[in-house]
Formats: structure tokens, C-alpha cells, sequence
């Protein structure tokens, strides 16, 4: 079986990691963290056969899972400090006066994308069997959109922790 259908099969098993496939790099790790995970599992050397012995054992599934969700954290964590190194280069960037014309290329232009692909989508007559790829592409869009913009103004739980460390800082500077 191929790795995909493979890491999707096991995506049944424990359906959080379907929240992390998607195209390039990320998928393809979250995929090998997945096979490694279901062998290391089962016991098993061959990936086909750790899949059919977790489709097989109640018990498996359930180790399966709950290796899974402490990989899952690891992911979480590595996707904030990616995404905090990528804010901490920003203020930089406005520290020394200078736009980061590249983020904001990349910015206005998925928005303005995505807004011509919904204008196309109600002005324009599309062919049957292009509707498909076409509501894909915008589902992406609208992806890029949300994270574009959950980096630029953050989440409410990121805000959170921002200010809880905000507070923590604080709080060492009176004491010391």
C-alpha cells in the first residue's frame, strides 16, 4: 500500500492527524510519524501489517491513539515556535524601519486571488467537471486567508499566551 493510503488508513484510527496532511513537507513528516508510529505500536516491521494489526485489536487502537495525541503536541509545539520565530523576524524588520514587502505581497495577493476566483465563481459559467477542482482551489484560498491572518493578528490562544508570558516577565522583573 502506498504511504498515503496508508496514513490515511491509519487517520481512521486516530482521526486527529488528518488535520495535519495536506501538500508538502508537513505531510509527508506527519506520514512518517504515522507508520513509524503504528510499527514502533504493534511490533510490526512492515507498515501494511502494523495497519491490519491495529484494524484487528481494540487495545492497539487505543495504545495507537494515545501515542498519537503525544505526538500531536509535539507537532502543536513546533508549529507555534515556527510561528513565533517567523513574528519575532517581523519586529525586526519594523524595528529597523523596514517592510516586509514579501509578507505582504503574499498577503494582498491571496486575498485578492480569492477574491477573484468567488467573483468567477458567480459570474462565470464553469464546465461540469471542472466545479470540483475549482471549489478546492477556493477551500484552499480561504485557508491561506485564515492563516495569513491568524499570523498577522494572532489567535485568542495565542494572545493568551502571549500575555500570560507578558505577565510572567513582569512579574520576574519586580521581584529581581
Amino acid at each position: 500500500m502506498d504511504p498515503i493510503s496508508l496514513a490515511l488508513g491509519l487517520a481512521q484510527i486516530a482521526p486527529p492527524l488528518l488535520r495535519y496532511f495536506g501538500a508538502g513537507e508537513k505531510s509527508a513528516k506527519v506520514t512518517e510519524i504515522a507508520i513509524d508510529t503504528a510499527k514502533y505500536i504493534t511490533g510490526k516491521r512492515s507498515p501494511d501489517d502494523a495497519l491490519t494489526a491495529l484494524q484487528q485489536s481494540p487495545e492497539l487502537q487505543l495504545q495507537y491513539q494515545e501515542a498519537i495525541i503525544a505526538s500531536e503536541t509535539k507537532l502543536a509545539v513546533a508549529a507555534f515556535e515556527d510561528r513565533v520565530s517567523a513574528r519575532e523576524r517581523d519586529v525586526e524588520f519594523i524595528k529597523q524601519g523596514v517592510r516586509n514587502t514579501r509578507a505582504d505581497i503574499l498577503a494582498y495577493g491571496s486575498l485578492a486571488f480569492l477574491g477573484l476566483v468567488m467573483l468567477g465563481l458567480f459570474f462565470l459559467d464553469i464546465p461540469d467537471g471542472s466545479k470540483e477542482v475549482l471549489f478546492m482551489l477556493v477551500g484552499a484560498l480561504i485557508a491561506i486567508v485564515k492563516d495569513t491572518y491568524g499570523f498577522e493578528f494572532g489567535s485568542s490562544r495565542g494572545s493568551k499566551e502571549k500575555d500570560e508570558e507578558r505577565n510572567k516577565e513582569h512579574l520576574r522583573k519586580e521581584h529581581f
